[in-house]
């Protein structure tokens, strides 16, 4: 009987009180060769991570700042947030799990404001995300600090099909991250550099962010 490969077989059945499935316990003890199996086994266990993917503003979770509220509104089921330029922004606090390994990015899905009229009106034009973030340990070290800010450009494109497309811009790198530290993040919509700017308001459907972790701890 094969060893049991986490990175083919998933994390499939209830788990041991040592963190392992309880179906991989199962086939090494019914191996003949316990010893070179569980060594495999250990071996990709410390090796395993994967790809997390988790909104972080939304519409839902943010805070609003008072006077630099985004309205909140609904295209069909969606919430969405719209940013007037240069004014508008929206906070949240987070934790960086302890299974953080690296590479966070941010990226921010989007689209125009709800009233702002049909197919092809606004195709082409540009909207530049600005999200600003403080990583800081929960006690001790001094907060108020000048944050780390990222642009997340792109432009809007219409399918001539609806009149709301969703936009999602690049990955951008986020440095700084530790694990089991504070993040107090904060996005607004401001002034493109290049392009015609949207003539509507953005609005924001959700800052998300990446990282690699170890899903064994």
């Amino acid at each position: 009987m094969s060893a049991p490969n986490p990175k083919e077989d998933g994390l499939r059945g209830f788990m041991s009180s040592t963190g392992i499935p309880i179906e991989w316990i199962r086939r090494i003890l019914e191996s003949d060769t316990k010893t070179d199996n569980l060594e495999t086994l250990i071996i990709n266990i410390q090796d395993t991570t994967r790809i997390y993917h988790e909104p972080t503003i939304t519409p839902a979770s943010g805070t609003n700042h008072p006077g630099q509220q985004p309205v909140i509104s609904t295209i069909q089921s969606t919430l969405v947030a719209e940013f007037t330029l240069n004014t508008d922004k929206a906070y949240r606090i987070f934790k960086i799990p302890a299974n953080y390994v690296s590479g966070a990015q941010f990226h921010v899905h989007w689209t125009k404001e709800s009233g702002s009229g049909g197919d092809g009106v606004h195709t082409d034009q540009t909207v530049l995300w600005q999200v600003d973030y403080t990583v800081f340990a929960g006690e001790g070290p001094d907060v108020n600090v000048t944050p780390t800010t990222i642009l997340l450009p792109d432009t809007y494109g219409d399918s001539g099909t609806t009149t709301r497309v969703m936009q999602r811009t690049a990955d951008i790198d986020a440095p700084g991250f530790v694990a089991n530290y504070y993040v107090g993040a904060c996005v607004a919509s401001v002034t493109p550099g290049v392009g015609t700017p949207l003539t509507c308001e953005p609005a924001l459907v959700s800052v998300d962010l990446t990282y690699t972790e170890n899903i064994n701890k």
